[in-house]
């Protein structure tokens, strides 16, 4: 039978999984084959949305100028990028981790997406919605 619930578009369900994790500003980053879609938020607003066609050769300079970019025009104002949290498989998350903190200058968390049941193939899971919060609708 249906149970109701709250159905997500899959970035609103990522954002409200970072919102949960902490305080602080927070990168969401879907790769795909052809780029990246980037998201920063503060809090649950976003203050900043990307969505990035690139190679695979200029993936680290259009990551690094969207981390820059924060920096400059938020960072200022007190705003810190606390976490990431990524999808996809086409970036190595150390080498994720090494570019955000040469660009901001500091050390900020990186969560890896497929640990916590959010890979890019597959659906959102209801525990993970569970854990932060939210319901959702199974048939």
């Amino acid at each position: 039978g249906w149970n109701l619930g709250l159905v997500l578009p899959r970035p609103l369900a990522e954002t409200v999984i970072l919102d949960a994790l902490g305080s602080g500003d927070s990168l969401l980053l879907s790769f795909s084959d052809d780029g990246f879609n980037g998201m920063i938020l503060r809090g649950k607003d976003p203050l900043i949305i990307r969505n990035v066609t690139c190679s695979q050769d200029e993936l680290s300079d259009e990551l690094y100028r969207l981390v820059l970019f924060y920096s400059d025009r938020f960072g200022n104002g007190g705003g810190e990028l606390s976490r990431l949290l990524a999808t996809g498989t086409r970036f190595d998350l150390q080498s994720l981790a090494e570019l955000c903190s040469e660009a901001l200058g500091y050390h900020m968390d990186v969560i890896d997406g497929e640990l916590i049941g959010m890979s890019p193939e597959a659906v959102v899971s209801e525990a993970v919605l569970a854990a932060s919060g939210v319901s959702a609708v199974s048939a």
